[in-house]
């Protein structure tokens, strides 16, 4: 699910959405995709513009998660519990 957000705000279009348009791109509720953007701007995979949004947009991060650049071990480090 989280790769699906990523998948929707990635190249080759690098859109920024709001969680209404994600979820409605990926058929899951806006509560629910604002809960795991959270947790993904909180690992650094997206970036949220507070300016007339929110917007979310992929993090050069969040395009190595989506080509598999970045190792399991790497990924798990990235997590809001790893401080």
């Amino acid at each position: 699910m989280d790769v699906a957000i990523l998948e929707v705000v990635g190249p080759p279009l690098g859109l920024e959405l709001n969680r209404g348009a994600i979820a409605r791109n990926i058929d899951y509720s806006p509560d629910y995709v604002g809960r795991r953007t959270d947790l993904l701007v909180s690992c650094g995979l997206l970036h949220i513009d507070e300016d007339g949004g929110p917007y979310y947009s992929i993090t050069d991060t969040g395009e190595k998660v989506l080509n598999r650049d970045i190792s399991p071990d790497d990924l798990e480090a990235l997590g809001p519990d790893s401080e």
